[in-house]
């Protein structure tokens, strides 16, 4: 019986977003379905944002993005998957708003809370454990704000 040679390889998905730790596996796809040598070789195109092991399994590692790409080892047929990494914002003490920074509009979304409270507000913010948003914490984020 002759060997039958790879005429081509598929990836998917083709692009791919993922946050920081998260993975996704890729799935490729070696034509003809009968070729007699399926092995792989993957590849990042930058290790520092998104890895990848030996079976497609891509983990975000930085914010930024990267590609990785699929080699046939027989024939040295390649296809290609855009990853985008995105960075996971960690709210904190202060960060009233949730976006990961302590500024000025978490002040004053701490402010509109203490005159109206059914202003919405993210209680990650708050800094003394009562589950509220108040004037401990406008006080903390105007002395934290540079």
């Amino acid at each position: 019986m002759l060997p039958i040679p790879v005429t081509g390889v598929s990836l998917s998905p083709t692009n791919v977003t993922v946050n920081v730790t998260e993975s996704i596996q890729l799935t490729a796809t070696v034509q003809p379905s009968d070729a007699t040598n399926k092995l792989l070789n993957w590849e990042s195109s930058n290790e520092n944002v998104a890895t990848v092991d030996t079976n497609g399994n891509v983990t975000g590692v930085a914010a930024g993005s990267a590609d990785v790409t699929v080699t046939t080892i027989d024939g040295s047929f390649p296809a290609t998957s855009h990853i985008i990494v995105n960075a996971v914002i960690v709210p904190g003490p202060g960060d009233v708003n949730n976006d990961g920074l302590v500024d000025l509009r978490d002040a004053i979304s701490a402010l509109r809370v203490l005159l109206d409270s059914n202003a919405s507000v993210h209680t990650t913010g708050d800094i003394n454990g009562d589950n509220k948003i108040g004037l401990e914490e406008v006080v903390y984020i105007l002395q934290t704000y540079k």
